[in-house]
């Protein structure tokens, strides 16, 4: 039981900064699809 909460509590920050990472990835990536369809437009 303690050792399940001292990997819980090593693992709560990590997954709090892979999740930021992946909205971060997500926006730019959608970012950058939203960039090439208005670009498309636009011309």
């Amino acid at each position: 039981m303690k050792t399940k909460k001292k990997k819980n509590k090593n693992l709560i920050p990590i997954l709090k900064l892979l999740s930021n990472g992946c909205k971060k990835c997500c926006k730019s990536f959608f970012d950058m699809i939203f960039l090439k369809e208005y670009s498309i437009k636009k011309i």
